[in-house]
């Protein structure tokens, strides 16, 4: 084999030299147009010989450095095509004043801003952007999923991260839109014949529920995992004095209404459906728990005051409280998927924002991010600069907004 591979080398060698060599005319031509025509020729031989020549030379240089093929060059090919194609890295630049809102979506993120919505992987490229026109644009993400809406005009728009998947108008204002695992949608809806009504539409975007709500604007939404029921908060007012209502509904129902908690003197404005037996609604002073057959357990915040909340998909939920309105004593307070308390853990530095996932609680400080276990271990502990607005997990990579940039650890 030794011995194949020097003769071919060689003759390779000859015949790049004798394609560049001088060539040697012992007559001249005796014609032009002869001369032109043979010159034509030649230079068409010779380029076809050298095209010839430098693949062979490619080909034995190739085999020299073990042993690649021409698949192998068409893949490296196609892997400098994909490496070329990615993003320029993080920090992403951005203008704080136009992005009104950063979430995960799966393994990316998804920014919200005034004109459009753009999808980043973790090299910063743009997987996918959606331009709008929405005067007062809102967005509800479940994993790789996006419903962006426009408060003022219904109109809405369902995306992933390769196509738009539907699109459409309410026919009223939108107060606030949730979605399900399932595909399922759900817009709270300003209408002339009710103070707000609930439409629910399938993964086809067909219509499958209303339900309206005279006395009381349905305040956030939170549909069951198996997209057979929501839950609702609804805010009303008696005497001058706000009152909330925690109401679930099953959709499959003549009387859809299974659940209605009235909480005096209160203000809920996030609920959660983080099980099928159980959900949780967050208000200032409290955070409580009802169960499927009702039974309701109340989680106090005492003398602090509520600050910053999060929730995973799967229930999983965490707060920041302030002891004593005092942010330079801030505590953190995480629950399991059941709302069973995980851990409670005090702090002598403000904490700017957190996000709850299904295995960490990530806390914003000015000096860095601190992931924290069930236990309430700190984990891992990653670099962040001052002043930071928001602190996402997507993957395994943490994500920092700041007022000019977006930082990826």
């Amino acid at each position: 084999m030794a011995e194949k591979k020097g003769k071919k080398k060689n003759s390779a060698k000859k015949l790049i030299s004798r394609l560049f060599a001088k060539k040697k005319t012992n007559k001249p031509a005796q014609n032009g147009k002869k001369k032109t025509k043979n010159s034509r020729r030649e230079t068409i031989i010779i380029v076809i010989l050298t095209l010839l020549a430098v693949g062979a030379v490619v080909f034995f240089a190739a085999r020299s450095f073990g042993g690649m093929k021409y698949n192998d060059v068409e893949d490296s090919a196609k892997q400098l095509i994909s490496a070329s194609g990615t993003g320029a890295g993080y920090p992403y630049k951005i203008s704080s004043a136009d992005v009104l809102d950063m979430k995960p979506f799966k393994s990316n993120i998804a920014l919200l801003t005034r004109d459009s919505v753009v999808v980043l992987n973790s090299s910063a490229k743009e997987v996918a952007r959606l331009e709008h026109n929405y005067s007062d644009p809102d967005m509800a993400v479940y994993k790789g999923r996006a419903l962006v809406y426009d408060r003022t005009s219904g109109d809405f728009t369902l995306m992933n991260s390769s196509k738009i998947l539907g699109d459409g108008n309410t026919g009223s204002p939108i107060y606030t839109a949730a979605m399900g695992k399932d595909g399922t949608i759900a817009f709270s809806l300003k209408t002339s014949a009710a103070q707000s009504e609930l439409c629910v539409y399938n993964h086809k975007l067909e219509k499958i529920f209303a339900w309206e709500c005279a006395q009381e604007k349905i305040f956030d939404i939170s549909i069951a995992p198996n997209g057979k029921s929501a839950a609702l908060i609804l805010v009303g007012s008696e005497n001058a004095v706000t009152y909330s209502r925690l109401v679930v509904l099953n959709f499959k129902k003549d009387n859809p209404v299974v659940t209605d908690i009235k909480y005096d003197n209160t203000l809920l404005f996030d609920v959660i459906y983080n099980s099928s037996t159980s959900i949780i609604a967050y208000s200032t002073d409290f955070k409580t728990t009802v169960t499927k057959k009702g039974h309701k357990e109340d989680y106090s915040f005492g003398s602090n005051t509520l600050a910053h909340e999060s929730a995973s998909d799967s229930g999983r939920s965490a707060v920041v409280l302030y002891e004593y309105a005092n942010e330079e004593k801030p505590k953190v307070v995480a629950f399991d998927r059941r709302s069973k308390l995980l851990f409670e853990r005090s702090f002598d530095k403000k904490i700017y924002a957190l996000t709850c996932t299904d295995k960490y609680v990530a806390v914003l400080f000015d000096d860095g991010v601190e992931l924290i276990s069930s236990s309430g271990e700190t984990a891992k502990t990653v670099s962040a600069g001052k002043n930071g607005k928001r602190v996402i997990c997507a993957g395994s990579d943490v994500y920092v907004q700041y007022a000019s940039n977006i930082t990826k650890n």
